[in-house]
């Protein structure tokens, strides 16, 4: 089912607690419903990977300038990621962020952003494994920023990716001008008031 209630009896796992038995819902609702969304992340992770190897083997990039490289990909790429948010919450509907679970919205907002990350996280790891730690750890921080933002899109009344657009784009600013700490700040901020929105 879609926008029903889901029982942990739905999950093809017994869940150890509430994160696990509403992770294992979303990913079920998004594998059942919205698969072309999820088969995007491979794609964006090949990509991704060959253009830093691109990058780094005929553009002689390294160190600082490779982790800026992966940010920009990171930001482009994470449009994929917020879309998939932004479908989930269609399909749920009122389940979204139901009362009836016992977590906070932090919680949720935290297991949203988990989402976010795993759709990403092909494309952080062929990134790493072309560019090596330069292009994996560097851009870490933007896409905490980045998960931030989707979250607090999802969690909005209506919602408009076009706003994640302009997020994204401030993201790749503070990527270019190395302001990790920056972009970490915004992300961890925005992140937490979409745990407000989400039990406002």
């Amino acid at each position: 089912r879609v926008a029903g209630e889901w029982r942990a009896g739905d999950l093809p796992w017994r869940p150890s607690g509430p994160w696990s038995a509403i992770l294992g819902r979303d990913l079920r609702c998004l594998w059942r419903t919205e698969r072309g969304a999820i088969w995007g992340a491979p794609g964006a992770a090949l990509l991704a990977g060959g253009m830093i190897l691109g990058l780094r083997v005929n553009g002689g990039l390294e160190g600082a300038a490779l982790g800026r490289a992966a940010g920009v990909l990171l930001c482009g790429a994470s449009m994929g990621a917020a879309a998939m948010l932004a479908a989930l919450r269609g399909r749920l509907g009122q389940q979204f962020a139901p009362r009836s679970w016992p977590i906070s919205g932090l919680e949720r907002a935290i297991t949203l952003a988990i989402l976010f990350w795993l759709w990403l996280l092909p494309t952080q790891a062929a990134m790493a494994a072309t560019g090596g730690a330069d292009a994996g750890v560097r851009p870490l921080p933007v896409l905490l920023m980045l998960a931030g933002g989707a979250v607090w899109l999802s969690a909005r009344r209506a919602l408009n990716l076009g706003w994640f657009g302009g997020w994204a784009l401030a993201g790749l600013a503070l990527t270019l001008g190395e302001r990790w700490g920056l972009s970490a700040a915004a992300g961890a901020a925005l992140l937490g008031w979409a745990g407000r929105r989400l039990r406002a």
